[in-house]
């Protein structure tokens, strides 16, 4: 079990401490390294890359995360983004469902659409939750990440994944969309060909930092041009 890594992230950064999620990045890590070496590798997520940030008390990457995953997915599949907002939207019941228009107004309620399903696609690298993706790709993203220094990989693995399963969500409604929303990281089932659609993609640093107002997040850090493992 990932014990000794996640327990010792959580003693390194005192101020985070422990949660639940970072198991996932434990457990990949304790696959692949002695134990010594999967705690740095996980310090290094933590501080270095600042994934920490995903697990502090506000969220505040998650949500900033939230923000860039929406914008993404407006830009590069515009009209499934407003499927899937306006029927997510209806779904919750709210009254407002342009995703944009909401983050302009710093509605918080904005969180909510992309919270039923993406949660579990950043806070555990898409390999954790009730529906994870196929162990062999954990290491791949994993590089991935650590060569980058974020998580654009993670973005760019959505966005492909979505992109070969477009036809079928653009079909449902309510907790049916909800439900394969959340299910998609199990849908991968060619891990070469959905990596090289990913890489199409070219999520890059700055994709991850744009703000429609204000800065990126000081942990939001810029590195390499990701490159095929």
């Amino acid at each position: 079990p990932p014990g000794p890594p996640r327990r010792g992230g959580g003693s390194h950064n005192r101020a985070l401490g422990y949660t639940q999620g970072m198991s996932s990045y434990a457990a990949v890590l304790l696959l692949h390294l002695a134990e010594e070496d999967a705690f740095w590798v996980l310090a290094t997520l933590l501080d270095v890359c600042g994934l920490a940030r995903l697990f502090e008390d506000g969220f505040p990457l998650l949500h900033h995360c939230y923000d860039c995953w929406e914008a993404l997915l407006r830009k590069r599949m515009p009209r499934l983004a407003a499927h899937i907002d306006g029927a997510l939207g209806t779904f919750l019941g709210l009254d407002e469902c342009d995703y944009a228009a909401m983050r302009r107004e710093a509605d918080p309620t904005r969180f909510a659409l992309p919270g039923l399903y993406a949660t579990a696609w950043f806070q555990t690298m898409c390999v954790g939750g009730a529906h994870p993706a196929p162990g062999d790709l954990a290491p791949r993203i994993m590089d991935n990440l650590l060569l980058d220094g974020h998580l654009g990989i993670v973005f760019a693995l959505a966005l492909a994944v979505l992109r070969v399963e477009a036809p079928a969500i653009s079909a449902l409604h309510g907790e049916a969309l909800v439900d394969a929303l959340k299910a998609l990281p199990s849908r991968v089932t060619n891990d070469n060909a959905l990596f090289e659609v990913a890489f199409d993609m070219a999520v890059s640093a700055r994709h991850i930092e744009e703000r429609e107002a204000g800065g990126a997040p000081e942990s939001v850090r810029a590195s390499g041009r990701r490159t095929p493992t």
